[in-house]
């Protein structure tokens, strides 16, 4: 069974179509370029998205009110928060921006002789950086939707998971409250965050900056290993650190795979769990420190 291509991977936050979008758009190259060449040279990897389906993938991981860290710098009309439509794509341009590069590092990476490299060029291979971008950015997708959190707040939450692997919602409330939307706003609590982090699914009454209330239905939605299904908070926490250590293994195995083919180094011991658990949450600590700020979102106890 194939996992669905319009639900993000619980390890990388991401659906094939951001994938294709993401990588032509590090493609580029770090100058602003203009989005009709990025959304031509996507379509030329992955034919069976449709140009307006690339460029609107693009656009949404631009524009910092549908996205809480965007992945995406872009130039010209990109549309407006009331819903403009953006302009059409030879009249914007756009480059990586930070996040994408912390979420796209060690996909290039070159692999010695008889171990296949991570990037195959291919939509369904994972990105392998520390950026968290599922609990961070959250997602939109056809019987999907994930909230945002604060980068800072995911960083505590990873870190108290590993340190502690039976640490239980109530230890990680503590330190990740509820979401942390683009639009700030508040969210009026009554014990719906608990329960929506639980169950997977549930809904949340936001209110925005002009104090008006609306409902936001979220259903915690992804594929895994060519399967669907809803996921708990813990249980997103634990996909992206088990992710991450397997990347850590990796680039361990190909360390040590290199210095064996060296005439003049010796290959290191394999790296522990322990260790591979410290770089872990070392790296998502300078993930934090980097992009980082403060909590856009109030959580009103009621």
């Amino acid at each position: 069974m194939k996992p669905s291509q319009s639900l993000p991977d619980v390890r990388d936050g991401l659906t094939a179509l951001q994938r294709v979008a993401l990588r032509a758009v590090a493609s580029a190259g770090p100058t602003l370029t203009r989005t009709s060449r990025v959304v031509a040279n996507a379509a030329s990897r992955k034919p069976h998205f449709e140009r307006h389906e690339l460029y609107g993938a693009i656009v949404d991981l631009a524009n910092a009110w549908s996205i809480r860290y965007p992945l995406v710098d872009g130039s010209g009309n990109l549309g407006s928060v009331d819903g403009d439509a953006p302009a059409a794509s030879p009249f914007t341009e756009v480059r990586g921006g930070l996040v994408a590069a912390a979420l796209l590092s060690e996909l290039d990476d070159p692999a010695p002789e008889g171990i296949t490299p991570l990037d195959r060029r291919a939509a369904a291979i994972l990105f392998p950086g520390p950026f968290p971008q599922l609990l961070a950015n959250g997602a939109e997708a056809d019987g999907s939707a994930f909230p945002s959190h604060n980068i800072g707040e995911v960083a505590a939450a990873v870190a108290a998971r590993i340190d502690d692997p039976s640490a239980t919602l109530d230890t990680i409330l503590a330190l990740l409250p509820g979401p942390d939307l683009p639009s700030g706003g508040s969210i009026v609590d009554d014990g719906a965050i608990r329960k929506l982090y639980e169950a997977g699914h549930g809904t949340l009454r936001v209110h925005d900056a002009a104090g008006q209330e609306t409902e936001h239905r979220f259903t915690f939605s992804a594929s895994v290993d060519g399967e669907d299904r809803t996921f708990t908070l813990l249980e997103v926490i634990d996909a992206y650190i088990d992710h991450r250590r397997e990347v850590l293994e990796r680039r361990d195995l190909l360390e040590r795979r290199a210095a064996e083919l060296a005439e003049d180094q010796v290959p290191n011991a394999p790296l522990t769990g322990a260790q591979i658990d410290a770089v872990v949450k070392t790296e998502i600590g300078r993930v934090a420190e980097r992009f980082g700020d403060d909590r856009r979102t109030a959580i009103i106890p009621r």
